[in-house]
């Protein structure tokens, strides 16, 4: 019964269709056409299936527009290689050109803003020429895809083509501005876009994973007029960011697994968040002397960077800025900056040193959490607070000093440093959390300024896993 169902499903659909047309007309070329019942216009129902070649569909048929070609119209037609649609068309049916296994070209005008479904099922090699009509969805043009944008259109609108993986190139036309989140996302297919100088806004993720860009040798990148974003997830290799760019976008290369190097201009004033997050690949980079910031995540899970020197004009380091990058030895951290944030060099494993310059007063939490091999640091006095698990599992540190402006000292701040032979804290502290020195031995001393026990606004953090000798320094 299901069989019998399904036979019946196209030519009833068909019938239902043509329902409102009257009675149909053959033309010559194998084309059978429909008046509508108001006697305006006439539509394609049906084409000869033994029709063979290119068939041409007449913008005017007895001196009536032609506007809609019919459900299931060319239903079958195998020897059909091309198909001519007119601007005077606006709808095409479901199912139209199904089955059409030999199609090769279909051009679909601007004009058409209407598309139903599976109207390319079965046509293996059609190569689709779509004059871009926002009205239609572009998930419903299956098949191999290259999209014309018409000059009248101002903005590629959120995920417009997302995952068509059919999709292989655009032309954008010059009145184009904007290109909205997820536009070309999952696309691929895609391999060419064209875009204008007129385009000063591309949206994060733009053309995340799609196949542009899967050379691994130097490539330039198009974006837009002044930012670099989008390209998330792409196999890009090494691109050149041209001159006057101000900045790199949120995620602008994040997941970009091939990306092996980048050159950033001089103009580069900002690096986004997450944008070059987990390029596992990206051994170095060089940032330019105009950056100010370095956005939080910018260079997590970088896990194949090994240095870094940071410009002396960047004025903050975001939270997790490096956190990951396993491989990074040594960073150069110049006097503008101020702030650090939290997790900015979390789990760096193979870091052994750093120098943190006096204009720095504010380090964020676990900013070098898990940094297991960092035998040395200096915090600057200008430093007030020593974080919440600061150098948490730091356990090749062997020589620190608290800064005598500290007041403060958070949980987990000395955490597993089971390196460290001693530490004092200075007199000037206030406040000590929980867990500070926790799993610290009798090996390991802690020295205490100006107290004889512990004063009001500490934890008793003796009793929390602490096995170290307590040296107290009373005035």
């Amino acid at each position: 019964m299901k069989n019998f169902q399904k036979i019946l499903l196209l030519p009833l659909a068909a019938l239902l269709c043509a329902a409102c047309f009257s009675a149909c007309e053959m033309t010559d070329g194998g084309l059978e056409f429909a008046l509508s019942e108001d006697g305006a216009t006439y539509a394609v129902v049906r084409c000869a299936t033994k029709r063979v070649g290119e068939v041409v569909i007449p913008a005017v048929y007895n001196d009536k527009p032609v506007t809609r070609i019919d459900n299931v119209a060319f239903y079958k037609c195998a020897s059909l290689t091309g198909i001519t649609i007119p601007d005077s068309v606006t709808s095409i049916g479901d199912f139209a050109f199904e089955g059409c296994a030999a199609l090769r070209s279909v051009t679909i005008p601007a004009s058409v803003s209407s598309v139903g479904g599976a109207v390319f099922r079965g046509c293996p090699s059609v190569v689709i020429t779509w004059h871009y009509n926002p009205a239609i969805r572009a998930d419903l043009l299956d098949g191999a895809l290259d999209v014309i944008i018409p000059e009248g259109i101002e903005s590629i609108r959120f995920a417009a083509f997302q995952l068509h993986t059919g999709l292989r190139s655009v032309v954008i036309p010059d009145p184009v501005t904007s290109i909205d989140l997820f536009a070309f996302i999952g696309c691929t297919g895609l391999l060419d876009i064209t875009i204008p100088s007129g385009v000063t806004s591309i949206a994060a993720s733009a053309f995340e994973h799609s196949g542009l860009w899967n050379s691994t040798e130097d490539n330039s990148v198009v974006y837009a007029d002044k930012w670099a974003v989008g390209y998330k997830g792409n196999s890009i290799g090494k691109p050149a960011l041209r001159a006057g760019t101000v900045g790199i976008g949120n995620e602008a290369f994040r997941d970009c697994a091939s990306l092996t190097g980048i050159t950033i201009p001089d103009s580069v004033t900002s690096i986004g968040i997450a944008a070059f997050y987990d390029c596992a690949r990206l051994t170095s980079i060089t940032i330019p002397s105009g950056m100010t910031d370095i956005g939080s995540s910018a260079f997590a899970n970088a896990t194949g960077l090994t240095s870094i020197v940071i410009p002396d004009n960047v004025v903050g380091i975001g939270d997790a800025a490096f956190a990951g990058c396993t491989a990074l030895t040594s960073i150069t951290i110049p006097d503008s900056v101020t702030s650090i944030g939290g997790d900015a060099f979390h789990g760096c494993t193979s870091l052994t040193s750093i120098v943190i310059p006096e204009s720095v007063t504010s380090i964020g939490g676990s900013a070098f959490a898990l940094c297991a091999s960092l035998s040395s640091i200096t915090i600057p006095s200008g430093v007030t607070s020593i974080s919440g698990d600061l150098f948490g599992g730091c356990t090749a540190l062997t020589s620190f000093s608290i800064p005598s402006g500290v007041t403060s000292i958070e949980n987990f701040a000395f955490y597993f440093c089971t390196s460290l032979s001693s530490i004092t804290i200075p007199s000037g502290v206030t406040h000590i959390g929980s867990f500070v020195f926790q799993y610290w031995t009798s090996e390991q001393t802690i020295r205490v300024q100006g107290h004889s026990n512990a004063p009001a606004g500490w934890s008793n953090l003796w009793d929390t896993g602490c096995g170290a000798v307590v040296e107290w320094d009373a005035p």
